[in-house]
């Protein structure tokens, strides 16, 4: 089954806005769970649209265009689900970098510290950090500034505490 298009998802996601003129997450999950959406869109809507707040967060707001964008940006990612799940958790809600991330083997290392928690950046979710400083960087750009900046986390002599709070420093070497 075809992707849908943008507009032919954003017109079927119009028919559910409700009176405030905004989406619920239970409606965009409802609808994209018909037959016709296929599976794995239907799959991405149960995590994106897991709650209004998540929903609103990834869409970046709740009208049809905005999730609708945001769904079949996901969707068209080579991502797996739970790749997908994994970058959510962690504060993700940009696609783009996170592809390279996972073609170089680094998704993991990245949003994860050694301790199975989710890494934080500079006192920022590693997921929300990439999204923020990484989205138009190109494939190699964003391998080597993530893995820098994981580098620089874990101190001198490797000593990771990535996924504590950091207080605020001046460092923008990365920014």
């Amino acid at each position: 089954m075809p992707d849908p298009t943008l507009n032919e998802l954003t017109a079927a996601l119009a028919t559910r806005v409700g009176e405030a003129g905004v989406l619920e997450a239970a409606d965009v999950r409802a609808l994209v769970s018909a037959p016709r959406w296929g599976s794995r869109l239907a799959d991405l809507a149960q995590l994106v649209a897991g709650d209004d707040e998540r929903l609103g967060y990834l869409a970046g707001g709740h009208r049809p265009e905005e999730v609708a964008r945001c769904l079949l940006g996901w969707l068209e990612t080579p991502l797996t689900l739970s790749q997908i799940q994994q970058i959510i958790e962690c504060g993700g809600w940009d696609p783009d970098p996170f592809t390279a991330l996972a073609e170089a083997g680094l998704l993991d290392r990245v949003l994860r510290g050694p301790d199975g928690n989710a890494r934080r950046i500079r006192g920022e979710l590693a997921g929300g950090w990439v999204s923020d400083n990484l989205a138009l960087a190109d494939g190699s750009e964003i391998v080597a500034r993530a893995l820098a900046v994981v580098d620089d986390e874990a101190g001198p002599g490797g000593q990771d505490h990535s996924s504590a709070p950091r207080s605020s420093e001046a460092d923008t070497s990365l920014d």
